[in-house]
């Protein structure tokens, strides 16, 4: 009798779960009949041109790259059983986007599917620096995320610098970059389509091993599941599915962390949902959901002439630090008596101190010199002193012109940040704060932004909207990351999605004001 009723519940569940997945179906085709009717043109029914040459590819994209960073996520997550893990988190959409934007800066013309192949190694490499520094899967979610920030970051600044050195091979990849389902046709969708449904085929038949690995290690290797070539294949599938998606619509960001999450809140409504033969359709359908939704309601809010020149990435990356920031807040507190992380330092003595200071002001020195000397027209040190006394030769001066104020804004930039960071640790008892991770670079940067983009710009006024942004980033951060006492770990992360936000919202200023 018990057997029975057991059969019965479970037969239950499967079709509770069964019947949100075709809720979801459902509410992705409603949101993509309204999607399709979102444009600069209102007769996407009576014309035909319209609707192949524009809207379709823009929806098919969408819900291909929606589906992929969902089931992308979800491998993540389960994988590393932590519930922040995404393509965003572990750097592997930075490390596809700076593989693809490096081939594209050296000039090397490669067909779509080479395209693939180079995000791929992009995101593999960044995967496997990410798991390797923060110790694997299973590891500490603060530890996880901020080796991926920390890489993203770094991987962020070198594609920014391809951009800049080569703005000619790279037009047109600094709005693709923040994430666009612009297309040209469905030729790339149709190239794209194939390998997220093979891909995610190949993610189902590791349902019931990834179900068994939710219970620990030890117990499923002793039901007989390999873990090693069960998180080796995981890894490849969730960074396959990713490149593909950046390779088609670019970096959209923390899509794979939204719709996991998501999917996994509906588990506690529908417990049939849990096991990841459904758990993995139901987040690639609402990853789909995200990004249409976040497309259609972009151009709602601000018009469909005004989305043109702004990437849907930017709504999805500031609907998933929105999530990043509840996540941390859920986060439960390791005690009162919890000790921030620290590094360790001897007792020093006076003449080791002097003998640093000596050695980091010579070599400020020499790097300020060599700012200045170096370049297009190499000088001598002759010629700045000659520069001083304003007698030096017009080529030289006009050398030194240029480099001069460029030397003396990094030295002061530099030494300016590192006082900040200095303070901010000293302030939060934590080595790993940094105003970069807590919002506070972002926040200045958004209303210096705003200032510059405005009418009534100013340098005093956007020195007064930097700081005021900077102020109001951190204190938000401090505000949301307090709950009876500050948690190192959840002031890193939410830090962490305020900044992702700053980073958004400036993104959408400067392309409004200029798309190119």
């Amino acid at each position: 009798m018990t057997r029975v009723r057991h059969e019965s519940t479970g037969a239950r569940a499967r079709l509770g779960a069964v019947g949100v997945l075709l809720l979801l179906l459902l509410a992705l085709v409603a949101a993509a009949g309204w999607h399709l009717t979102q444009g600069t043109s209102g007769a996407v029914w009576a014309d035909p041109d319209i609707l192949l040459g524009a809207r379709l590819p823009r929806l098919a994209a969408g819900v291909a790259v929606g589906v992929a960073l969902g089931m992308a996520g979800l491998l993540m997550q389960s994988l590393a059983r932590n519930s922040l893990a995404s393509p965003d988190t572990l750097g592997v959409t930075a490390g596809a986007y700076l593989a693809i934007t490096a081939v594209a800066a050296f000039g090397i013309s490669i067909p779509f599917w080479a395209s693939g192949i180079v995000a791929f190694a992009g995101g593999l490499v960044a995967a496997a620096i990410v798991l390797g520094l923060a110790g694997g899967a299973g590891s500490s979610t603060t530890r996880l995320v901020l080796a991926g920030s920390a890489l993203a970051l770094a991987f962020q600044a070198a594609t920014s610098a391809l951009l800049i050195l080569f703005s000619e091979q790279t037009k047109g990849l600094l709005a693709w970059g923040s994430g666009s389902l612009s297309q040209l046709g469905l030729e790339a969708f149709l190239r794209a389509a194939p390998v997220v449904v093979v891909a995610g085929l190949l993610a189902l038949l590791l349902a019931r091993r990834l179900d068994v690995l939710a219970l620990g290690d030890d117990l499923a290797a002793s039901l007989g599941v390999r873990i090693r070539s069960t998180r080796v294949l995981g890894i490849l599938l969730s960074v396959l599915l990713t490149a593909t998606a950046v390779t088609l619509a670019g970096p959209l960001g923390f899509v794979g962390l939204c719709a996991p999450v998501l999917a996994r809140l509906l588990v506690r409504i529908v417990p049939g949902l849990g096991r990841h033969a459904l758990l993995l359709p139901a987040s690639g359908l609402i990853g789909a959901l995200v990004v249409i939704l976040a497309d259609a309601l972009l151009r709602l809010v601000i018009g469909a002439e005004g989305a043109i020149a702004v990437p849907t990435g930017v709504a999805t990356t500031v609907l998933g630090s929105v999530v990043l920031v509840v996540m941390a807040r859920r986060l439960r507190d390791s005690g009162p008596t919890r000790r921030p992380p620290s590094i360790r330092f001897g007792v020093r003595g006076p003449l080791r101190f002097r003998l640093v200071l000596g050695i980091s002001a010579a070599l400020v020195v020499a790097v300020a010199i060599a700012g200045l000397l170096l370049g297009a027209t190499p000088l001598l040190t002759g010629d700045v002193l000659l520069w001083l006394q304003g007698q030096a030769p017009a080529q030289i001066a006009f050398a030194l012109d240029e480099r001069a104020p460029r030397v003396i804004a990094a030295v002061t930039a530099g030494a300016a940040l590192a006082l900040a960071g200095c303070l901010t640790q000293a302030v939060s008892r934590n080595p790993l704060a940094d105003p970069g991770l807590l919002g506070i670079t972002g926040g200045a940067g958004l209303g210096a932004v705003l200032v510059v983009t405005s009418a009534a710009a100013s340098t005093f006024g956007m020195l007064v909207a930097a700081v005021v942004g900077a102020i109001a980033a951190f204190g938000l951060v401090y505000l949301l990351a307090w709950r009876g006492g500050l948690s190192a770990d959840r002031f890193i992360l939410i830090g962490i999605g305020v900044s992702s936000a700053a980073v958004a919202l400036t993104s959408f200023v400067l392309l409004r004001s200029s798309p190119f």
